[in-house]
């Protein structure tokens, strides 16, 4: 649980990142997200290597990749039959 509010929160200052428009706001903003990286790094590692090994990451990304296929080949066969 303490991973995902970790992501969450590096992705929160990440997003607030780029909608602040200062440099200062931006370089401050860089520094505390590698920082929560790194104090959360030993748990990151882990999540992401639960991730891949138990959380069948291969099946998934196989199927999303079979999924934008046949989306592409529909999307293909619609405008082929407009034309």
């Amino acid at each position: 649980m303490e991973q995902i509010i970790a992501v969450i929160i590096i992705l929160a200052i990440i997003i607030g990142i780029i909608k602040v428009g200062s440099f200062l706001w931006r370089l401050i903003g860089i520094a505390f997200a590698l920082f929560l990286i790194w104090i959360y790094r030993e748990d990151l590692a882990n999540w992401f290597n639960t991730l891949t090994t138990d959380g069948n990451l291969h099946q998934w990304l196989s199927q999303a990749g079979t999924f934008v296929q046949q989306t592409v080949n529909q999307v293909g066969h619609w405008f082929s039959e407009r034309l």
